[in-house]
């Protein structure tokens, strides 16, 4: 029986990136027409994003010493996987916010 070991999945992500950098993680649109094509998101691009989404939230929310929480709300792609592992790097928690959601309750 094969035992494994606890980690985060951000962790999982940064192995991943500094031993099988080219592999691949999800075929991403890069616009809203199909016309617009796609491109390869490699585990190496992914660990890049949530290292730049770390930054950005430490510069523009600063550091934090206990597990506060940020919410996100934004279209449903790969960003919220994204800002999900920025924020386990940098100690919040991340409240995913869904825009149809938001929206569904107004109007009542």
């Amino acid at each position: 029986m094969a035992t494994f070991e606890k980690r985060l999945l951000a962790t999982t992500v940064d192995h991943v990136a500094e031993h099988d950098p080219e592999r691949l993680f999800a075929v991403v649109p890069r616009g809203s027409e199909l016309s617009d094509g796609f491109f390869n998101m490699t585990m190496k691009d992914l660990a890049r994003g949530v290292n730049f989404a770390c930054w950005w939230i430490e510069k523009t929310i600063g550091l934090t010493s206990r597990p506060e929480t940020l919410a996100y709300m934004g279209n449903n792609d790969v960003r919220y996987l994204i800002f999900t592992l920025a924020c386990q790097k940098t100690g919040y928690k991340v409240w995913n916010l869904r825009i149809r959601n938001v929206f569904a309750g107004a109007s009542s």
